[in-house]
């Protein structure tokens, strides 16, 4: 009798498991797990690093306590469930354990050292304005970051259009260096995100690209324009050297990802332009 079934799609370097199902009167009996093992296995021995999971909100729960490494969320109404959610679970295959376990170390050994560095900032001023100014220019971020993953908060159309100008001004400015920052393997373990895999198709792909940075920029524009009112509002009240401090953090912490995201939008919009001009040749 068969208890269950699971099945893997190889999609580059990550595998996703496109299905994995329990007869419901065997569930929590360990046949789940034991099949997920099976999975990391296959992984293992075929090489790929990484096995994508796009679970079911039932699922979910399950999925994270096998150490799925949370990767994002998106919605997914159905008749009756508006606000359905679906999350995106990594696991690494056991191959790659213990270069997944370097990469966690280094991003929690980094995430301390920017704590001290905020510290230490504290002490030089003698205040603590720098944590005050660095948690006000980060944390909202994640707030909405979860309200665009949620459907919460929307890409404004007025920010569709990236001009010429953008990333020739962006360059001058040293968005080059972030980019390259962002391109590491440490960063998504840093801010504790894992990308879903890339589709293959050009054109999906080219709609995952602008869809992720879309949901980055507005993220990072809610949280710089909230920090620049409070900003006002510290001048307004006196609390310069505060104002100074927020601006400042805003500008790094902000300011730098909205350039490189409305970067990465241009090359978008050039890619879909050549694809276009392809077409209609062919046409």
């Amino acid at each position: 009798m068969v208890v269950g079934f699971y099945m893997l799609q190889a999609a580059g370097p990550t595998w996703v498991l496109e299905h994995l199902w329990v007869r419901p009167d065997r569930m929590r009996r360990g046949v789940g797990s034991q099949m997920l093992q099976s999975v990391l296995s296959t992984a293992n021995h075929s090489g790929l690093s990484r096995v994508h999971v796009a679970a079911d909100p039932n699922a979910a729960g399950f999925y994270e306590r096998q150490g799925g490494v949370r990767a994002g969320s998106r919605p997914a109404p159905i008749p009756g469930m508006p606000d359905r959610v679906i999350s995106h679970f990594t696991f690494e295959s056991h191959g790659r354990a213990g270069r997944s376990i370097l990469l966690r170390v280094t991003a929690w050994g980094l995430r301390i050292l920017i704590l001290v560095a905020v510290g230490l900032l504290c002490g030089v001023s003698g205040s603590l304005r720098p944590a005050v100014a660095f948690a006000v220019t980060l944390v909202p971020g994640i707030i909405f970051v979860t309200a665009f993953l949620t459907g919460h908060l929307r890409y404004p159309p007025f920010l569709n259009t990236v001009y010429p100008i953008e990333p020739v001004i962006y360059r001058w400015l040293g968005v080059g260096i972030v980019k390259r920052l962002v391109a590491t393997r440490i960063w998504p373990v840093l801010v504790g995100v894992v990308p879903p895999p890339r589709p293959k198709i050009r054109r999906e792909f080219l709609n995952y690209i602008e869809g992720s940075t879309q949901g980055a920029e507005i993220s990072h524009w809610a949280t710089f324009v909230l920090a620049i009112v409070l900003a006002v509002v510290c001048l307004a009240g006196g609390r310069n050297m505060l104002a100074v401090w927020i601006i400042a953090f805003n500008i790094l912490l902000n300011g730098y990802p909205i350039m490189l995201q409305r970067a990465n939008r241009w090359r978008v919009q050039q890619l879909r332009a050549a694809l276009a001009r392809v077409a209609r040749a062919s046409s």
